[in-house]
């Protein structure tokens, strides 16, 4: 098994913060969950946010949709298809082709005005899911670009018209971190977006899945290129992913994916061992699904 090496200390968060990883225990585990999701969503006027929450019922939010996973959708537009230790991450040189135009970098300005991005990913026509904390606190202009590739944006640019989080993502070491986009244009129709499924136990454990992101300038690492690596999934708890497939900073709110390319969490971080993300819980499936249906 791999163990990170320095680079680990460039979080994949874009905050310096020290997100520690998930225990290494099975679904069922109760020490490290913290009841049910508190989200909370404000409508973004002139790209900043109204202040005002959106007054919807949690129960309304999080009530089943009557299904467990979504279909992905190819979209309208048409091409031809076809770190821990070592750093394995491979580029994507072409990411107008499918999965990788369905992810985006998340671009906002932060309180003291300095530009910063994490990585977001449609799953509907106008819904980009990401980490929590890249969206909570006093972020303005957040805006979603899918398929960047260093200077190269081949599909437009859209602005957040919702953002919806968790108010958990304000705790010291918060366990619920995923975040939830509305945009001012439904860019999906064009480029598609992913499917999700609420993963079982065995659908985990063990097994490999991918992270693909948008890493912050990084030796080797040109900015505003796309990156993916696959690995394995060494622990769950009811709420976490941990795995030990290589990311940095910046990569924050990249899909956790299945080999099929469905969603099974959301990254958020790391630690000096391992690196750890939101798995997509029966309650955080059906928030996703009736926000991206608002």
């Amino acid at each position: 098994m791999k163990t990170i090496n320095i680079r680990a200390t460039l979080l994949c968060a874009f905050l310096l913060l020290a997100i520690p990883m998930a225990t290494t225990t099975v679904a069922g585990a109760t020490d490290l969950y913290d009841g049910p999701l508190t989200p909370i969503g404000f409508k973004i006027v002139n790209g900043k946010s109204t202040g005002n929450p959106i007054t919807i019922k949690t129960e309304d939010l999080v009530k089943s949709p009557g299904y467990t996973h979504t279909e992905s959708s190819p979209g309208t537009y048409t091409t031809p298809e076809a770190v821990i230790e070592t750093d394995d991450r491979e580029q994507i040189t072409d990411t107008t082709k499918t999965p990788y135009r369905w992810l985006g970098r998340v671009g906002f300005t932060m309180e003291d005005g300095r530009k910063n991005h994490c990585t977001g990913f449609l799953v509907s026509s106008d819904t980009v899911v990401t980490a929590g904390h890249c969206v909570s606190g006093k972020v303005s202009d957040i805006i979603f670009t899918p398929g960047v590739n260093g200077d190269t944006t081949p599909f437009p640019t859209a602005k957040a018209t919702q953002i919806w989080y968790d108010n958990k993502v304000f705790l010291p070491n918060p366990q619920q971190d995923w975040g939830v986009i509305k945009l001012d244009t439904p860019i999906g129709d064009k480029v598609g977006w992913f499917g999700m499924a609420i993963p079982n136990d065995e659908d985990l454990i063990g097994r490999q899945a991918t992270v693909i992101g948008y890493p912050t300038t990084y030796p080797g690492k040109p900015e505003a290129t796309l990156w993916k690596d696959r690995n394995t999934i060494t622990g769950i708890t009811p709420i976490e992913i941990t795995h030990i497939i290589d990311t940095t900073r910046g990569q924050s709110g990249g899909p956790i994916l299945s080999d099929t390319n469905t969603v099974y969490g959301i990254h958020k971080g790391g630690s000096a061992h391992a690196n750890v993300g939101n798995r997509m819980t029966a309650e955080l499936f059906n928030l996703i699904v009736n926000v991206s249906k608002m």
